[in-house]
């Protein structure tokens, strides 16, 4: 969206620059009249004249040229601030998807983090059913599969709110 704005401000200021320029082009204009000399109707003495005017200023062109100067100056900073904005985006978009990555990596860790510690806590529960372990390292296994889930939980929100910033800095999102 901010890069969209700022292509509106760039048409802007052309448009600025064309309407300084202006000033050096000479203007024209049409007039006519119609009048009507006589009481009677239809009216016997009739006069009509059309008249075409051309004015071409002859001193304005000092505040023309001050004008244009202006324009071209304003468009020139738009343009800077537009390249500035691009790259503003295109950084903010690359840092979204190295975090998004990263996010997906995390998942993957965290998957198979679960697998082990669920083929631990399945060992540990045998072991204790058959009197071979004790309750306090059962316990200990089943808390360390519980964190494990909520860490499993944790990273694939953060791996969604990763893909939506990423979404969100492509301009891109929820469509309505």
């Amino acid at each position: 969206p901010s890069l969209v704005a700022q292509e509106s401000q760039l048409r802007v200021g052309h448009e600025s620059l064309a309407q300084a320029r202006s000033g050096f082009f000479p203007s024209t204009s049409l007039d006519g009249n119609y009048n009507k000399l006589d009481s009677n109707w239809p009216p016997r003495n009739k006069s009509w004249d059309v008249g075409v005017h051309l004015r071409w200023p002859i001193f304005s062109g000092g505040k023309t040229r001050a004008d244009t100067i202006a324009a071209k100056a304003e468009l020139n900073r738009t343009r800077e601030e537009s390249n500035q904005i691009g790259d503003e985006v295109l950084i903010a978009a690359e840092d979204n998807f190295l975090s998004w990555r990263e996010a997906q990596s995390l998942v993957a860790v965290r998957q198979s983090t679960l697998k082990a510690l669920q083929a631990r806590a399945w060992l540990v529960r045998t072991q204790y059913t058959s009197g071979q372990s004790t309750f306090f390292e059962w316990r200990d296994v089943e808390e360390r599969l519980t964190d494990a889930q909520k860490q499993l939980l944790s990273a694939n929100r953060d791996l969604f709110i990763a893909y939506a910033n990423f979404e969100k800095a492509m301009g891109r999102g929820v469509q309505r």
